[in-house]
This record gives C-alpha cells, structure tokens and sequence, in this order.
C-alpha cells in the first residue's frame, strides 16, 4: 500500500498517522486519509465522489476531497488492498460537542444534492430492509435451536428472539402505516445522512465529515440513530435528546410524516441486529466485550420501552397537533 501511495500518487509516505479509525500520510502539512475499499463499491465511490465535490461546492470545507492517483483515477493499490486517499484541508481538532443546528444545516444542504443517488439511496427501502435482516436472524436462529446453543449468549439469543422480533414487526407496521396515512414534504424526500449517526459521527479528536459514512436516506434516520445512541451511552440521555432536537429545530421543524419516521425507525431495534451480527463477526477477545453489551442491552429492555412511550413528551413535540400515534402497549 505504501509503495502505491508513493508511486501512484506521489506522496511520501514517512509520517504516518493513527486519524480516528483510520491511518493517514502527513505531508506538506496536509493529511491524506486512507480509506480501504472493495472493488466491487464502484458505483457507492462515485456517488460518494460527486456528494463531496457538491458539499464542497456549497462550501463545506469540513468534508474533505478524493485526491486523484497520477493516473487521474482515485483508486491505488492491489487487489485485496485497493483504497482511496482522502485529503482534508483545513485540519481542526474537535472542540466541544456537536450541535442538532449542526445537522439540520448539513441536512438542509443534502437536500439540494444536485443528483438523485441510485447505489448509495435508502429512501424508501427501510421495511424491505428491516424485513430482510429479520428472516436473516430468524434464520440463524433456528440453526442454533436444531444444533442447540453452544454458550450463554446464545441461550440468552434464542430466549429474547421473540421479543425483538415483535418489536420489529411493530417497526415495519407503523412503516407502512405512515406512508399510507401521511402526506410527505420538500425535505422528506430525501438527504444525504449517515450510517449511524452519534456523538463521534464526525470525529472524536479531529473534526471531519467522512463521506464513506454517508447513505442518502430520510433525515429522520440520523435523529433516531443519535437519540438511540445516547440512550444507551448517556447517563443523562432524556435531557441530551431534548437538547438536540430544540438546537435541530432552530433550523427547521419536522413534518408530521418525519416525527412518525423518526418514532418507527426508534421502534425498530437497530441495536439488537448490529450487536448480534457484530458478535458473530468478531473474534474471541471482542466478542466478551459485546457479550457484556448484549447483557447489558437485555436488561435495559424495559428502559427502552419507556423511551418509546416518552419519546415525544421528551422531544417536546404536541402529539395530538400533529395526530401522531404510538405503541400501545408501552404506555
């Protein structure tokens, strides 16, 4: 990979360094980030190149650019080893707290994307989705029933199954229910969002807009992804949440359709599926640390069900303005 980035893009390759999750070349006091890829995202790089180039069009200069191989393509290395250098300019260290004005600005941004993503679009596709990694677990599941479970958190998965599976069947009926009973605005159709939005989204220490986590979906996927977040990392997570939503709605309020896909995506137990699928795809000595955080999450449950019930007295939202309906059974 170094000789690469030496020969293909002619920088060298002397002081590298550990940036958030990734390592980056220092040079010329400019930092390339190196960003491993797979051949097969080609369609996902373009789109995530033209979303860079527009954010730095309407001058966001915290996203930074693909910088282009001497060959004039962006992609380096051999296969198994192909990555993208991504050169950010301006550097700046994270100082202090992301803000919900913060995301609504960049939200509003993504919203006048110049071109419609086709690889990279989630917008419409959560309950296809969400269904998909439901029979995908059930699936699973029913393997470790016939040959019967081989350690303690898989006990414990077999017994809980039942309970994130209502859950998820809850998450796609309101789903389908708020698409059929509500009438979408200008900003439900769509803007560049983030796999999981949380508090270290963009950067712990350097402060940064990586586009290799961005998905073009519903803004309401970033809220409910951060609210969730900070429930289970935020001791203090009632007034966290409020905080942001009043900063957020400073910039605009959110239509009747985007709180009942905010409350859907909140109902779906994202964080059941990820630590489960993450469990199975670590090794030993990280699977003890999500063996803890699967405990943990279990018996939050019922803490859970009661953001579910509070969420919208929490947000500050008037439901019976906007006709807003939530889960009965966790009043």
């Amino acid at each position: 990979m170094e000789n690469s980035i030496r020969n293909d893009f002619n920088i060298p390759t002397e002081q590298k360094i550990k940036f958030e999750q990734y390592h980056a070349i220092v040079h010329n006091r400019l930092f390339f980030i190196i960003i491993p890829v797979d051949e097969n995202e080609h369609s996902e790089i373009i789109e995530r190149y033209e979303m860079a180039k527009y954010f730095h069009q309407q001058g966001e200069k915290l996203v930074p650019t693909f910088y282009p191989s001497i060959h004039g393509n962006f992609i380096g290395g051999k296969e198994g080893e192909y990555f993208i250098l991504l050169q950010l300019n301006p550097v700046r260290k994270m100082n202090g707290r992301i803000s919900g004005s913060q995301l609504a600005q960049f939200h509003l941004l993504g919203n006048r994307l110049t071109f419609s993503p086709r690889a990279l679009n989630r917008v419409g596709f959560w309950k296809d989705i969400w269904q998909k990694r439901l029979e995908q677990m059930e699936a699973y599941c029913q393997t470790i029933l016939r040959q019967g479970p081989s350690n303690s958190f898989e006990e414990i998965l077999l017994e809980v199954l039942p309970y994130y599976t209502g859950l998820t069947e809850n998450a796609i009926q309101y789903y389908v229910d708020t698409t059929m009973d509500e009438t979408p605005q200008v900003m439900d159709y769509g803007t560049v969002c983030h796999e999981r939005f949380h508090d270290g989204t963009w950067g712990r220490e350097w402060y940064w807009k990586n586009p290799f986590d961005w998905v073009y979906d519903h803004y309401a996927r970033d809220l409910a992804e951060w609210a969730r977040s900070l429930f289970f990392q935020d001791s203090y997570y009632p007034q966290s949440i409020m905080r942001i939503f009043q900063e957020y709605q400073l910039i605009f309020n959110l239509s009747s359709f985007g709180w009942r896909m905010f409350y859907c995506r909140l109902i779906f137990p994202a964080h059941f599926f990820r630590t489960v699928e993450q469990y199975y795809l670590s090794n030993s000595h990280n699977r003890k640390n999500l063996e803890k955080e699967f405990f943990s999450m279990i018996h939050r449950s019922s803490e859970y069900e009661k953001l579910l019930a509070n969420i919208f007295e929490i947000c500050g939202v008037p439901k019976r303005t906007y006709q807003i309906p939530s889960l009965h059974w966790v009043q």
